[in-house]
């Protein structure tokens, strides 16, 4: 096998999705402040300003809790992939391979 094509198997793409707790965070808020404008205008009939404070209180509360439970998971897992990594870069596992052919092909560090 010719550099090319070691390049080539090392360098294929892997879809990722990068998790936002700030993103997450908006959408699951906004959808549940959407769920109780519906729930509170249909059953329970309330005035605005009624239905403003509720709908604030639970956009704050479910945008915090989204929020932090992604950044909590994040942590967790990032911690969990870089321990993996290090225990493959000293076992000589694919990582230290990669990474050893990647300073060969720039010439030193990577």
């Amino acid at each position: 096998m010719d550099l090319m094509t070691k390049a080539r198997v090392h360098m294929r793409v892997r879809p990722v999705v990068m998790l936002d707790g700030d993103a997450l965070g908006f959408a699951a808020a906004t959808l549940a402040g959407v769920a109780v404008v519906a729930a509170d205008m249909l059953w329970l009939r309330l005035d605005l300003l009624t239905l403003a404070v509720r709908v604030g209180l639970t956009f704050v509360v479910t945008y915090a809790a989204v929020f932090l439970l992604t950044h909590i998971a994040l942590r967790i897992v990032l911690r969990e992939v870089a321990e993996r990594q290090a225990a493959q870069r000293l076992a000589g596992g694919p990582a230290a391979r990669t990474a050893t052919e990647d300073e060969q092909s720039t010439g030193g560090t990577a």
